[in-house]
């Protein structure tokens, strides 16, 4: 059973990381690596029990309105109840994807203000692109598939106009320095350009504007718990 569940962590983690656009340095630290599977695990059952015990005793959500506190951050059964409480969430798939792509091993010296122990400096942040794809440009995103269809209008229904595989590409953005996206057939899409100038849409589940969060996790009295599920204003 247990070579099962590794088995299908491994081939989790490889769906992505195959590509040069991750950079997975999970590597660098066997008990992360551990906590990694664990974490992957809770994801492919969707056990929201199983990533509750994952967590820290608070976790810092982005702080706006849809989410469920501010700096102090909020307690395990708020943020389960707030972005996992049920199996149709599209917070699994973000999570998914993101852990998918890599973590980056960095120096975090915050001082938290829901995290009242001491702690490591030493963090794990994902989703982590390679250097290649990493940008502060708003006006650009990163595909995230392979053979990804480019169409001319937004809908399904719309003439292919090519396909496109990972990459970082031209988007539109709104006023307010803002990915735009349209409507159609149930589906969010972003307009992006080619280098030769050819326009189209794809859709965004399909690109980094989707992945909206940011995890981050700490080694806390020995364990590794996730700290922060931050809303990423890059992507």
């Amino acid at each position: 059973m247990k070579k099962g569940i590794l088995l299908m962590c491994i081939l989790f983690f490889n769906n992505i990381n195959s590509q040069s656009i991750s950079n997975d340095e999970s590597y660098l630290d066997n008990d992360f690596w551990e906590f990694k599977i664990r974490l992957a695990n809770c994801v492919i059952k969707k056990d929201k029990e199983a990533l509750k015990n994952l967590l820290y005793d608070k976790v810092l959500d982005c702080w706006d309105a849809f989410d469920c506190a501010g700096p102090e951050g909020c307690n395990k059964e708020q943020f389960i109840n707030t972005f996992f409480k049920t199996k149709k969430s599209k917070h699994w798939d973000i999570l998914q994807k993101s852990i998918q792509i890599g973590f980056r091993k960095v120096v975090d010296t915050t001082n938290y203000k829901h995290i009242n122990i001491k702690r490591d400096t030493v963090v794990f942040e994902a989703p982590s692109f390679s250097k290649d794809f990493v940008t502060n440009d708003a006006s650009k995103v990163i595909i995230l598939a392979e053979n990804l269809n480019l169409r001319k209008n937004p809908t399904l229904k719309s003439t292919i106009l090519t396909k496109i595989s990972y990459g970082a590409y031209n988007c539109e953005i709104d006023e307010n320095g803002s990915i735009t996206t349209y409507f159609g057939d149930k589906i969010e899409w972003i307009k992006i350009s080619l280098n030769d100038g050819v326009t189209g849409y794809v859709s965004k589940k399909f690109t980094s504007a989707y992945l909206d969060r940011k995890i981050k996790v700490a080694k806390i009295n020995g364990e590794w718990k996730i700290i922060m599920y931050l809303c990423n204003l890059n992507i």
